[in-house]
């Protein structure tokens, strides 16, 4: 059975509602964790499920002081999914990347939360223009 995207980015956020994952049930794991498999397998799909996710939640939660769940789901998605996904597949995604977030600053936020791991010098400099020195 195939999951819809708001189905993914329900499983990934219920993944999210634990301390560590290693307290989570088995079966909320497998669940939360497809969307890291589908960064390597799926792009398209994980990163309409990422967009899907930063949906939910409001810019205001974002841009302003103190920790707030918004910062602590969408930090753990950009230095997650978003983050693998990039790693990946980044060749085929950026330029969707680059695009959303102009459009979307709560995506913006997410971006910038994303480290290189495992993205070419050049994409992570890409990365790096988009953001322009913003830090979470």
């Amino acid at each position: 059975m195939q999951l819809s995207v708001k189905e993914h980015g329900d499983d990934w956020i219920a993944l999210q509602c634990y301390k560590s994952s290693d307290d989570a049930p088995e079966d909320v794991f497998e669940k939360g964790f497809r969307l890291d498999e589908l960064a390597y397998d799926e792009p398209e799909l994980a990163f309409s499920v990422i967009k899907d996710v930063v949906s939910r939640y409001a810019e205001s939660d974002l841009f302003t002081e103190g920790q707030t769940g918004a910062k602590q789901v969408l930090g753990m998605l950009g230095a997650g999914p978003l983050e693998t996904l990039l790693g990946e597949n980044g060749d085929r995604v950026i330029a969707d990347v680059e695009v959303e977030a102009r459009a979307d600053r709560r995506f913006f936020w997410t971006l910038a939360c994303v480290w290189q791991n495992g993205m070419s010098d050049e994409l992570w400099a890409r990365v790096q223009r988009i953001v322009g020195g913003f830090v979470p």
